[in-house]
This record gives structure tokens, sequence and C-alpha cells, in this order.
């Protein structure tokens, strides 16, 4: 297999995770701004189509339609934050064990987290479960 990594090279590994899931962490709340803002244009047109043309079922639907999927986008991406969130925690509890100082501590305190865990979306007791049931 090779020579076994230093101690420093697995905390270069790590840390290359590290700054992978804050970027993604960033790119999904880009996502959620853009996806509000998909929806605002889609509820404006089909809201003037609707007091232009008179209420129509079929575009009752589509405005009903229109926000289960966003519904939907955000959940999906709240799920994924509060799983990336999670990592990026157990991450910086390794690191500082690794390094004996508290050198990373932004997300064990005030990150994205701490946010998701106050959303309604927690996916904890499901991941451990498919983490229990993939180690096996």
């Amino acid at each position: 297999m090779g020579t076994p990594l230093s101690q420093f090279e697995k905390i270069q590994i790590i840390l290359h995770e590290y700054d992978t899931l804050r970027n993604e962490l960033h790119q999904r709340y880009a996502a959620i701004f853009q996806s509000i803002s998909v929806l605002a244009v889609v509820f404006i047109g089909l809201v003037t189509v609707l007091t232009e043309r008179g209420f129509r079922w079929s575009l009752l639907a589509l405005l009903s339609g229109s926000v289960v999927l966003f519904l939907i986008i955000i959940l999906v991406i709240n799920y994924d934050t509060w799983k990336a969130a999670t990592r990026l925690r157990e991450i910086e509890s390794d690191i500082n064990s690794r390094s004996g100082e508290r050198l990373l501590r932004w997300e064990t305190g005030f990150g994205i987290r701490r946010l998701a865990d106050q959303s309604f979306v927690q996916p904890n007791a499901g991941f451990e479960a498919s983490k229990t049931l993939t180690s096996n």
C-alpha cells in the first residue's frame, strides 16, 4: 500500500474536505436565493394572467404546483445543508483534537448548522440509521 500518511498530510486532506463543504454550503444558499427569484417571477406572471383573463383552475393549479415545487427544492437544500454542516462540525472537532488547540471554531459556534438546527427538517435520525446500515 505504500508508506502511511503523516499527521500533517492527513490534516491537509481533511482541510481540503472542509473547504469543499464550506463552498458547497455557499452554493446551496445561492441556490435558495435563485429559487426564490424564480418563484417570484412565476408567481407574478401567473397572478398577472389570472387578473387579466379571469379565474381559471388551470392557472391556479400552475400557481399551486409552482409553490409546491419551490417548497420541495427548499427542503432538499435544507436537508443537504444540515448534513454538510454536521460534517463540518465533525471536521472542526477532529482538527482541533489533532492539533491540541481550538483552531477551527466557526461552524461549531456560529455556523449554518445552528440555523439548520432551528429549522423544521432535521434528518439526523435517518442519516445516523443509514450510516449504521452501511457500516455493517
